[in-house]
């Protein structure tokens, strides 16, 4: 995969993860849970950001191994296969613990990649 795929990808998860959290700001679990658009929003860039993760090549990755690679992967997997059942509570623990997370480091990556670190 060239860089600049590499980078598309990035960008795809960085934006996924900046949309949930914006979408979610100043929102409680009740509101997450009765608010059925929001919900939708929030289990579709899930799935772009899981999709993404995996289209991402394995070469970028493995200096980056403190990412949840397979976890970020698993998300989008959980959430197109079990689409009728999945647990709006799970999801919300997801947007409030590992989102955040993961975008912090999706935004190290891009800027390594930026410097040239990589």
């Amino acid at each position: 995969m060239a860089e600049k795929n590499a980078v598309v990808y990035l960008v795809d998860m960085v934006d996924a993860c900046e949309k949930i959290l914006r979408y979610c700001e100043n929102r409680t679990l009740a509101e997450f849970v009765d608010d059925t658009l929001l919900f939708d929003a929030v289990l579709r860039n899930l799935t772009v950001l899981g999709e993404a993760a995996g289209r991402f090549d394995r070469l970028w990755t493995t200096g980056y191994s403190d990412a949840p690679w397979a976890a970020i992967t698993g998300i989008r997997h959980r959430v197109v296969h079990n689409y009728g059942h999945v647990d709006p509570e799970i999801v919300w623990d997801t947007v409030q613990e590992d989102v955040p997370a993961i975008l912090k480091k999706l935004k190290r990556i891009l800027s390594d990649m930026g410097s040239g670190m990589l």
